[in-house]
């Protein structure tokens, strides 16, 4: 086990750093879906490098978008008396109904699952890097 971790790590780390593009997730998100969320065998280096790329990828977009979320309601909750803060609580409020979520790990693999359809739905975004936002505020709307 401990030479395969190297061995993921030492991929990892020999690889160049680019963004990654929606095509790219999506190539390693939807075998991770098809195997109904199972992770890949310890055998197959490959896979796992997918699926660890998709579910780190997706717990990074679920904790960004989740702190942007629990500042607004820390916000909301910890100033609700202030009447001069109100007009500028709301102004965050737009900004978080379009850049907050409420999922938690929990919802890994829902997000995973929302993903896959919004890539499917939108190949023209195929080129562009991934943004949450774009299929998680929806169904994990910021409350």
């Amino acid at each position: 086990m401990r030479n395969l971790v190297l061995a993921v790590l030492l991929v990892l780390l020999s690889q160049p750093v680019q963004a990654m593009t929606v095509e790219v997730l999506y190539e390693n998100c939807k075998p991770l879906a098809q195997r109904g969320f199972e992770l890949a065998d310890a055998d197959d280096v490959v896979a796992i490098f997918k699926d660890a790329s998709c579910e780190g990828y997706m717990l990074a977009t679920i904790e960004q978008l989740g702190d942007i979320c629990n500042g607004y309601r820390y916000l909301k909750k910890e100033y609700q008396d202030d009447a001069g803060l109100q007009d500028l609580i709301g102004n965050i409020g737009a900004f978080v109904g379009i850049h907050g979520t409420s999922a938690t790990v929990k919802n890994m693999n829902a997000a995973i699952q929302l993903f896959i359809n919004y890539a499917e739905e939108n190949p023209e975004d195929w080129q562009y890097t991934p943004r949450g936002r774009d299929w998680l505020t929806e169904a994990f709307p910021c409350d």
